[in-house]
């Protein structure tokens, strides 16, 4: 069944949804910014199950959180407007999803801690993830590739002076 392109029910973007680089090295480059453990927390449920409304994240979440249900609207809401989630219209019900990739994050957030805490280049912080079962072994090869081309990617641009 086919719907009319003016159909109120239809998949629409949100308007607030903004396209993010298609590159996961990309990523690494920009603005640093700060995802919370309870972000990171419903980023990992949306890259698991895909999209979800709020009600199924609440569902999800309300026994280790304890949270309302109006403080998991209002942090995915907030994920929204830090890009780290899309917000999409489906038949009135608000759909989210990761509008940020696994192997990208966590490749950011582990960079970060490498070189923040343990004054780390980028080289060893694909080994914290190996014995890990957050990444299965194509993401792991994923995140190597990505820190080798931001690695690369930073070689290559000249260092700003003061």
């Amino acid at each position: 069944m086919t719907q009319a392109p003016d159909d109120k029910n239809k998949v629409q973007n949100d308007p607030q949804s903004r396209a993010m680089p298609k590159d996961p090295a990309e990523l690494l480059t920009l603005p640093r910014q700060d995802i919370s453990k309870a972000e990171l927390d419903l980023l990992k449920i949306f890259w698991r199950q895909g999209k979800l409304s709020a009600r199924e994240v609440h569902d999800a979440t309300e026994g280790r959180t304890g949270w309302a249900y109006t403080t998991t609207r209002t942090t995915l809401d907030r994920m929204v407007k830090k890009d780290l989630l899309h917000r999409k219209t489906f038949h009135g019900l608000y759909l989210y999803s990761a509008a940020v990739g696994k192997v990208a994050t966590l490749a950011r957030l582990a960079k970060e801690f490498a070189e923040r805490v343990l004054e780390l280049d980028s080289v060893p912080v694909a080994t914290l993830f190996s014995h890990s079962d957050v990444l299965n072994e194509e993401e792991l090869e994923q995140l190597e590739a990505t820190l080798e081309r931001a690695e690369r990617t930073a070689e290559q641009e000249p260092e700003a002076t003061p």
